[in-house]
């Protein structure tokens, strides 16, 4: 059975393979972006399920830039306290988010 969190860590890495080239010279800058994308565009719960993976290392595939991204920035992509999944209401940008 495929793990779940295949896909999220898929959707991550496109994201890590957006903004990493953009910020080759500065790691720390393509993390904050990264976060920051996935902070505006991904639901709380997505967010909560690839650091849960990340941290069982059952996403080890990231790439070196969503890993940085999923350490340096946990408190800020899991909100305060560190929400409990299903806990808090979903709120999306006007316009919607990324999926496709």
């Amino acid at each position: 059975m495929r793990d779940p969190a295949a896909n999220l860590v898929k959707m991550a890495n496109q994201i890590g393979e957006f903004f990493g080239p953009q910020h080759l010279n500065d790691p720390p800058a393509a993390a904050k972006a990264v976060a920051g994308h996935l902070k505006l565009f991904w639901a709380p719960s997505m967010r909560h399920d690839l650091i849960e993976a990340f941290e069982a290392g059952r996403a080890e595939d990231v790439l070196p830039v969503v890993a940085a991204a999923l350490r340096d920035h946990e408190g800020e992509l899991l909100g305060p306290a560190g929400r409990v999944r299903g806990t808090e209401n979903e709120a999306f940008p006007e316009g919607g988010g990324d999926a496709g």
